[in-house]
């Protein structure tokens, strides 16, 4: 998922969420995977956006 999210999706993201997808990446990797599988999401208004993002591109 984030792999394909780096591919087709970071280059073209704004500077904020480059910065999100950072924070993202320094989550409890727990936490992390719980969000990319849908279980719960982000508190966070903008990290839970760009799980979206990335979930969705999972899903093309």
């Amino acid at each position: 998922m984030l792999l394909r999210y780096l591919d087709q999706h970071h280059a073209s993201a704004d500077a904020a969420e480059q910065a999100t997808f950072l924070r993202l990446l320094d989550l409890d990797d727990t936490d992390l995977l719980r969000y990319l599988l849908g279980e719960s999401p982000p508190e966070a208004p903008d990290l839970a956006r760009l799980v979206s993002v990335i979930r969705g591109l999972s899903h093309r």
